[in-house]
């Protein structure tokens, strides 16, 4: 079986390189594995099949690269691990046993983000979701279900919620 808590690829510069290619800039694409765990791994890059290489060893890991030209526009990839008998994916969501193409690594050729940015995570708050702003968007009384319970239209957006209202959110007892 293959150890798939050494299994490790992300968008960082160190498994991609460079970080912001350009359309036809040479790109390095980089994988970790336990050292002698796996007997090989494709890179699925723009879903064409691609083997990749060793290229070198520490004393616990061995990194896997594949070096290709960069294509115009979107580059969506993610990788295959196998040995005799086993076969696992990495994509976004780590080491996973079956690849879903939504969490395929991916980037833009020719696009760039200021290094202040890179890793960072964002919050947009819109202040008019903390107010009634358009009553004909309201949602309704049972309109949806979800987390146990059916939604309840806010008559008034002053009044604290109840108890039922929390403990319906929350899911537990108070």
């Amino acid at each position: 079986m293959i150890n798939r808590n050494a299994i490790f690829s992300d968008e960082t510069e160190s498994y991609k390189i460079p970080y912001e290619p350009k359309a036809g800039d040479f790109v390095a694409l980089r994988l970790r594995a336990l050292k002698d765990d796996i007997f090989g791994v494709c890179a699925v890059v723009c879903g064409e099949r691609r083997d990749m290489k060793k290229s070198n060893c520490d004393d616990k890991f061995e990194y896997w690269e594949l070096t290709f030209k960069c294509p115009k526009g979107r580059v969506s990839y993610y990788f295959e691990a196998y040995d005799d008998e086993d076969k696992v994916y990495c994509n976004r969501l780590g080491c996973v046993e079956n690849h879903q193409e939504e969490y395929a690594f991916s980037f833009t050729a020719g696009t760039s983000v200021p290094k202040w940015a890179r890793g960072a995570v964002f919050y947009q708050i819109f202040p008019d979701r903390f107010c009634n702003g358009n009553s004909e968007n309201d949602v309704e009384d049972n309109e949806y279900f979800y987390e146990g319970s059916h939604s309840r239209r806010i008559r008034d957006w002053f009044k604290l919620p109840d108890r039922r209202d929390i403990h319906n959110f929350y899911g537990g007892d108070l």
